[in-house]
Order: C-alpha cells, then structure tokens, then sequence
C-alpha cells in the first residue's frame, strides 16, 4: 500500500478515487508518566515515555487507515493527513490521534 501526503504519486496516474478512509487511536495519559514528563521538561530533556507511546498511537491509527484502503481494493492513499490532539479530562489526559486521505486505484495496479 502506498501511503503519501502528496496528491500525486510520481510517475502514477490514478485511475479512480475510491473515497476517504480514515483511522483514529486514542492513548490515555497516567500521574506517574505525567510527572516524569514534567521533570523532564524543568530539565531540558525529552519525554521518551511520550514519544513512544506517541508513536505507538499513530502507527495504530495508520494501520486502521490502511485496512480500511484495503476493503475498498485501493492501491494507495493519497493527501494523507494526521492530527494529533490533547484532550485534557478530570483526572488524566488523553492524546487523539487522527488520520485520514482518499483512497484511489492507480492505473496498471499497484
């Protein structure tokens, strides 16, 4: 499956738009996670812990994505867009991760 932000695929022609497919993947943050975060930042460092799960929940938003591509037969995404927002609750955080572009058949096949 090709995957690009552009609208184009160098060299490809697309035969037909399929539709827009999306994925989304929600990750909670904890107190514990939050504090070293903190820490982290007083002290100039990088929140590892974030980023890893960070890139864990685009992965998995992505991989939704691309299984949507795939029931509709795509050969690939086109204008792939992914949002990232922090929704603050109560008690915790959590981060929404969001991805979504148009699905096409490219001539010749993938």
């Amino acid at each position: 499956m090709i995957l690009t932000t552009t609208d184009t695929i160098p060299g490809r022609d697309v035969e037909e738009i399929l539709g827009i497919v999306a994925g989304s993947s929600i990750m909670g943050t904890t107190y514990i996670r939050d504090a070293i975060s903190k820490i982290s930042d007083i002290f100039g460092g990088r929140a590892g812990g974030y980023e890893k799960d960070l890139e864990k929940t685009t992965s998995e938003a992505v991989r939704k994505l691309v299984e949507q591509a795939k029931e509709v037969q795509a050969d690939a995404v086109i204008g792939l867009k992914t949002n990232i927002e922090v929704v603050p609750t109560k008690n915790f955080g959590l981060f929404v991760v969001q991805c979504i572009g148009t699905a096409v058949k490219l001539k010749g096949g993938k």
